[in-house]
């Protein structure tokens, strides 16, 4: 049986060997640690100005997305205390302590946006402990396009140039994880 696949862009200045997270810099986790890619060509071209390239890519259907999967409060508070160090880890722990069930893996992920805690070595770490519960990405509808974060690079598949010949947005409906195709097949 064939993997669920689609498509999305990503801009910038260099894409060398195969895909891997990064540390992202301060100010470049928006929506948490990961590799962006868009629907839009247009937004990819931005973030290529300059001498970049516009990659056209092929990714695999995410196992999960961020929200559809629970993380247990005890892990989540060990994540933080691996990782954060100072009034940031304080800050999460107590919001942690303070929930009465488990949270979904795009709740931890706003904990560390939210407190500029997800840039850097830390963001590669709790992607890594998100990936290892069965997070491969995450979806944002950004402006009237779709982002995907991706936590997991083993879900990206094949890069090639973007050219004049693709579209400049991408087909949305086809941006969907196993577990909503596994539900769209109930459903059906």
């Amino acid at each position: 049986m064939s993997r669920h696949t689609f498509h999305m862009f990503h801009g910038s200045h260099r894409w060398q060997g195969p895909p891997q997270i990064v540390p992202l810099r301060k100010g470049h986790a928006e929506h948490g640690p990961g590799v962006y890619f868009t629907t839009a060509k247009e937004t990819a071209a931005r973030y290529a100005k300059g001498g970049g390239k516009i990659g056209l890519f092929t990714i695999a259907a995410p196992r999960a997305w961020a929200h559809e999967v629970k993380v247990d409060l005890e892990e989540a508070k060990r994540i933080t205390n691996q990782v954060l160090k100072g009034a940031k880890k304080k800050d999460v722990i107590l919001w942690l302590e303070k929930r009465p069930q488990n949270i979904s893996g795009e709740t931890l992920i706003n904990l560390f946006v939210n407190r500029d805690a997800a840039h850097g070595e830390p963001g590669v770490a709790l992607a890594s402990f998100l990936v290892d519960r069965g997070m491969d990405a995450t979806k944002v509808m950004q402006s009237g396009e779709t982002w995907i974060v991706v936590l997991n690079p083993s879900i990206i598949l094949s890069r090639r140039d973007a050219t004049s010949g693709d579209p400049w947005d991408l087909d949305r409906s086809a941006i969907k994880s196993m577990q909503e195709l596994a539900t769209d097949v109930d459903v059906g």
